[in-house]
């Protein structure tokens, strides 16, 4: 359910806006979500002893959003149904939108520290040219991976991690030595 609700307001969003507006309105989401990383403007914005004027005033003053003119109300709306807390679902199903609309591909890049901006964007050019299509990944950290990357697009899993490597060398000497 918190899905569907979530992807309502996202296709909401996406259809106010044109194919120029995409990548403007993908940085205002980049900006909102560090934001919410501080705990207490989250809390500031879902509560309910805290009136909707006084919120919107305080996003206003926060936000700059000039490339993405729907983006304040879009946020307001969201504010005023106390939708705070599905902001991250929200923006994933946007993305998600706006990557089919580019004929993007978007993937989760797992690695076992985090990774520099060149390597995931080395790492996404290799895709792209593999799958012959923009490649656009998200980075999350996996500590249980000994090392290497392991990339799930598409439900499809291209493992590159050293546990994938050593099972792959296991299985070549165990066939080798019949």
């Amino acid at each position: 359910m918190e899905s569907e609700v979530a992807l309502n307001y996202a296709k909401a969003l996406f259809e106010l806006i044109s194919e120029k507006d995409y990548e403007a309105y993908l940085s205002a989401w980049e900006e909102l979500t560090k934001s919410l990383q501080e705990p207490d403007w989250e809390k500031f914005l879902s509560s309910y002893s805290i009136s909707k004027d006084d919120k919107y005033a305080a996003m206003d003053r926060v936000y700059q959003f000039k490339d993405a003119p729907h983006f304040p109300n879009f946020l307001k709306v969201i504010v005023a149904h106390n939708r705070v807390t599905m902001l991250p679902q929200i923006e994933s199903a946007f993305r998600s939108l706006v990557y089919e609309a580019m004929g993007i591909k978007e993937g989760i890049l797992f690695s076992s520290v985090p990774l520099e901006k060149k390597e995931v964007q080395a790492i996404e050019k290799v895709l792209s040219e593999k799958l012959g299509a923009q490649v656009r990944l998200k980075e999350k950290v996996d500590h249980t991976l000994l090392g290497g990357v392991k990339v799930n697009i598409d439900g499809k899993v291209y493992d590159g991690t050293l546990r994938a490597r050593l099972q792959e060398l296991h299985r070549s000497l165990k066939g080798g030595s019949r």
